[in-house]
């Protein structure tokens, strides 16, 4: 077992246990003995944990070549795993309490789960810069902007409750994760 098979068995078990949990959630929904309150931007949500968890692990296998791992890459991989399990946590209850309206559920963990989004990003713009480092490859300016932008909108979404913005945010971000996976299609994952 090489360094980077024994170090990211971890990191896959807890992006593993982010997506079967966000599937739980879904599957209490579609249960059709349990009547909730559904709602398009809590839906969105759980749409845009799903995808970038699915992201954060293909992208993750660009890793492999890298020779000496550093305590400081592994332990910002690890943060990637625990910042995703924590969203999809407070998208849906881990304790299995009842969720009875998704709305007012949302609104009750915003505040959180935006910190959480925002810890997202900086730990994403740890990894540019690790990775960068480990890997000997170039800064890509749009995903640098997006860091930015976006954790300028999760700083607006701790505070305001206006459904308007938190619709327009969870839509871009959506389209953005879309975007990379777009782009990674039939390419090599790590191109120098």
């Amino acid at each position: 077992m090489d360094p980077y098979e024994y170090l990211t068995v971890f990191v896959s078990v807890v992006l593993g246990l982010a997506v079967v949990h966000l599937l739980s959630g879904v599957s209490l929904i579609l249960d059709t003995r349990v009547r909730e309150k559904l709602d398009w931007i809590h839906s969105l949500w759980t749409a845009n944990v799903f995808v970038t968890t699915l992201l954060v692990w293909w992208f993750n296998f660009a890793l492999t070549d890298v020779q000496v791992w550093t305590l400081p890459h592994f332990l910002n991989l690890v943060a990637y795993s625990v910042v995703l399990y924590l969203m999809s946590g407070l998208l849906y209850p881990v304790r299995g309490d009842e969720i009875v309206d998704f709305r007012a559920h949302f609104e009750a963990n915003r505040p959180r789960f935006f910190s959480v989004l925002l810890a997202f990003q900086a730990v994403d713009f740890a990894d540019a810069a690790l990775e960068r480092q480990a890997l000997g490859t170039s800064w890509m300016p749009l995903h640098l902007i997006s860091i930015v932008v976006f954790g300028l909108g999760f700083l607006v979404a701790i505070r305001s409750s206006n459904r308007t913005f938190h619709g327009v945010l969870a839509i871009a971000w959506l389209i953005v994760c879309l975007g990379w996976g777009a782009g990674a299609l039939g390419q090599p994952i790590l191109v120098r």
